[in-house]
């Protein structure tokens, strides 16, 4: 009589649980810059956008997760947009070049544009008119 080709069943194995939600900005924050590419820790370089898309499907750990914004606000645009000469005035000197201290020099325009972007920090939004008023041009004549 020939064997019978009788395989066992194996038991289905049960999914992890899914991670909770992890918002990769912390505070409840979105990335405004989700092409931008960010090395991150535990993930190496990895676009914005894809990183928030992992955490949103819970595809990244509740100890990883509160230790992404550090590394990320800057470079994904995850802080609030910043006007950087402060009070809606504009930049009326766009093509001036501001030097900050620790900082590259940077076109007053292209400054302007990183911080409606969310690339700067409020701590630092709030003294950078002070900073760039006169070169950039922020109060009008």
């Amino acid at each position: 009589d020939p064997v019978p080709n009788v395989r066992p069943t194996l038991a289905p194995v049960p999914s992890p649980p899914p991670f909770p939600p992890c918002n990769v900005c912390g505070n409840g924050r979105s990335v405004n810059l989700p092409e931008a590419r960010v090395r991150v820790e535990g993930f190496g370089m990895v676009e914005c956008g894809e990183l928030e898309r992992d955490g949103l499907n819970r595809r990244i750990s509740p100890f990883e997760c509160p230790l992404i914004p550090d590394q990320i606000n800057s470079a994904c645009g995850c802080n609030p947009p910043c006007n950087v000469c402060g009070n809606e005035k504009s930049v009326g000197n766009p093509n001036a070049v501001i030097s900050i201290p620790g900082e590259e020099p940077i076109r007053c325009s292209l400054l302007q544009d990183a911080a409606l972007a969310g690339s700067i920090v409020p701590s630092d939004c709030v003294v950078l008119p002070g900073f760039i008023r006169e070169t950039c041009g922020c109060d009008p004549s």
